[in-house]
């Protein structure tokens, strides 16, 4: 399925032209775990590079950050149900 999306590619060798695919299912399956291919619409695929969080210094600090507290909320003790009729 991924293979038909990513479209085929030319190749001029030995003056012959071939027509496969950039990637094949086993080239997909065996990626390496910190490459993705990303899909989007009607835009050409394309292979992009993904960082963990804990390697990103930014993201990292992100995560260590305390979540915030809200105090003096008005909150009910329990949400009444919608009547689906």
């Amino acid at each position: 399925m991924l293979e038909s999306v990513l479209g085929k590619r030319r190749l001029l060798r030995r003056w012959q032209m071939r027509v496969m695919p950039p990637m094949t299912s086993e080239n997909l399956r065996t990626m390496n775990p910190e490459e993705a291919i990303i899909v989007s619409g009607s835009l050409k695929p394309i292979k992009v590079q993904l960082t963990p969080f804990y390697k990103s210094f930014w993201l990292k600090l992100k995560t260590e950050q305390k979540p915030p507290v809200f105090n003096n909320m008005d909150i009910p003790e329990q949400v009444p149900l919608l009547p689906l009729d």
